[in-house]
């Protein structure tokens, strides 16, 4: 995740924020639930640093799949 706020808030200019960060997926998991759909993860996130809602969020695969750990499956 990183922030993707400008350097203008309206007609003030302000110092771009350039904050960044890993999320962690067991987390983001746990407080936001398995059904969340991923692709609206960034309307939900805010930057820690600026306040700013305006954020990106990149998913990258890990090349190391051995380190990945599958969910436990939902039993009915």
């Amino acid at each position: 995740m990183r922030c993707a706020a400008g350097k203008q808030m309206g007609m003030k200019r302000i110092p771009e924020c350039e904050f960044k960060t890993n999320l962690d997926m067991m987390t983001l998991v746990a407080t936001r639930g398995r059904d969340f759909p991923i692709a609206r993860l960034a309307d939900r996130l805010r930057c820690p640093r600026c306040g700013s809602r305006r954020v990106a969020v990149f998913f990258d695969v890990p090349m190391d799949f051995s380190s990945v750990r599958a969910l436990p499956t939902r039993r009915l």
